[in-house]
């Protein structure tokens, strides 16, 4: 049986609720084992378009995927957060943005996308992925002025990775979210030393 495109499955989610507001938890209910990598995909997406216009935005989304980064390391088989998160609801409108936006690109790479390469499931690399996303997390919530940019692609390639079980996908992601993390890291350390010397020079 052909399983149904995450996208066509948010889609019947919005048009069968009533009012225009969602909450988290009904979202995590209707998705079932889709969930934790969808809340990281809606988390992460606007990490690379929209962040940028609202200041504080990244502290915020960065928070909430850190909640679900812990669950990856904790290994929860049932999406757990804490209550004032998942009563949190989120507007129509955003949604249908969402997937209006990402659908076309979901359907250009659909071919490409599908179950593999299951290490994902697995103890030992669950936790380091977890670890991975922690990581990202913590730099998306930083304060610092496009600093959220990169590991914003990397978390999404990691979430639609986890939303397809597609292991190939998660690895790329991780991939590219170390050397992001390495490179950001570095610029950091840059900027810091910089700093340093012109202090001395005063």
């Amino acid at each position: 049986m052909q399983k149904e495109r995450t996208s066509l499955l948010i889609q019947k989610i919005i048009d069968t609720t009533q009012g225009e507001t969602i909450t988290i938890e009904r979202l995590a209910q209707s998705l079932g084992y889709r969930a934790l990598g969808f809340l990281l995909f809606i988390c992460a997406v606007p990490n690379i378009f929209l962040v940028i216009l609202i200041p504080g935005s990244s502290l915020v989304l960065g928070i909430l995927m850190i909640f679900l980064s812990i669950q990856l390391i904790l290994r929860h088989q049932k999406l757990f957060l804490p209550q004032f998160i998942l009563k949190k609801s989120i507007s129509r409108q955003s949604l249908i943005h969402i997937v209006s936006k990402t659908s076309r690109y979901f359907e250009k790479f659909e071919k490409y996308i599908k179950p593999r390469y299951e290490l994902f499931d697995r103890a030992f690399f669950q936790i380091i992925l977890g670890c991975v996303c922690l990581l990202l997390s913590v730099i998306v919530a930083m304060p610092i002025f496009l600093s959220n940019f990169l590991p914003g692609i990397a978390l999404t390639i990691i979430s639609v990775g986890l939303i397809e079980r597609d292991g190939l996908l998660i690895a790329i992601g991780m991939g590219f979210g170390i050397l992001c993390g390495i490179l950001i890291l570095l610029i950091w350390m840059a900027i810091f030393n910089g700093a340093v010397d012109i202090l001395h020079m005063l």
